[in-house]
């Protein structure tokens, strides 16, 4: 059984690992791969850079908005099913640090990025009640 392994993917696995491994967490160069979004890695990100993204290595799609006003918000961003890289990019916000925990966030996510796989379209009211948002 031969398995087919890319070199990114060596890349990226290394990358979220590695992040892990360190006591002291690197969300300032990062370099767009991405972290595991946790409660310490939103707790200690650095407003200081103003606004900026932080995205998760597990679940594409899925980050965290920084402001410089230490306002911090989970968001999705996907493309509509169909389009491909020609579509519009849409941002849906899942809610604000604190007030919702990471993982809760990130299961909101993935139900929306489901559904986009489904061809529907989460901006849409009708699913928009039926997630809760």
């Amino acid at each position: 059984m031969r398995l087919s392994f890319r070199f990114t993917d060596a890349i990226l696995i290394f990358w979220c690992v590695g992040q892990h491994a360190d006591s002291k967490i690197d969300t300032q160069n990062s370099g767009g791969r991405g972290v595991r979004l946790t409660k310490r890695v939103i707790d200690t990100a650095d407003q200081s850079r103003g606004r900026h993204t932080l995205w998760d290595c597990e679940l594409r799609g899925f980050g965290a908005q920084i402001e410089a006003s230490r306002t911090k918000t989970y968001f999705v961003r996907y493309r509509p099913k169909g389009l491909g890289a020609d579509g519009p990019r849409r941002f849906i916000r899942i809610g604000r640090h604190g007030v919702i925990a990471v993982e809760q966030a990130r299961e909101r996510a993935k139900e929306i990025l489901g559904s986009v796989a489904a061809g529907k379209n989460p901006a849409s009211p009708e699913l928009n009640n039926l997630l809760g948002a």
